[in-house]
């Protein structure tokens, strides 16, 4: 069960998860006249991310019942679970450290704009498609796809191959 799950330095020291973060060590690559402001460029891909959301099991629903995602586990002890696509141990992080209930932020708040996945092929595409259309989930059409909000008010881009 993850709800064993523990942390530890690479010297094998155990860590809670909530040491101070070092600043220095993250930002020491940066030069002077780098642009801290600036969104990251569109060709930007992450391994993986972590949400903030109101509530682990409505998550778990969306993500892994409503839209075939591979349940990775839950965690409740530490209040997260995760979500993947392929095997892999996790796409999708979400977790409820802002606070069981949480509302969404405020739409004019700074953050995330919307998480993108993109298909491998037409095929699957057009599976997951018709699958949003069955359930009847609510998207908008965009250029790039559809997206879909989550339970939390997280924005899912799911881009056509």
């Amino acid at each position: 069960m993850l709800d064993d799950y523990y942390a530890q330095w690479a010297d094998g020291r155990l860590s809670n998860g909530r040491e101070p973060l070092d600043l220095e060590a993250l930002f020491s690559h940066l030069k002077e006249d780098d642009r801290l402001d600036a969104p990251l460029p569109p060709e930007t891909r992450l391994g993986h991310f972590h949400l903030y959301v109101s509530s682990l099991a409505e998550t778990r629903r969306f993500y892994h019942e409503l839209l075939g995602f591979d349940d990775m586990g839950t965690a409740r002890g530490f209040r997260m679970g995760m979500v993947s696509a392929g095997g892999y141990h996790h796409h999708i992080g979400y977790n409820t450290w802002q606070g069981e209930g949480a509302p969404p932020p405020p739409p004019d708040a700074i953050g995330l704009k919307h998480i993108s996945f993109t298909f491998a092929t037409p095929e699957a595409w057009n599976a997951f498609l018709a699958r949003v259309e069955e359930l009847e989930l609510p998207y908008n059409q965009t250029e790039e796809g559809i997206l879909l909000t989550d339970p939390s008010q997280n924005a899912v881009l799911f881009e056509r191959p």
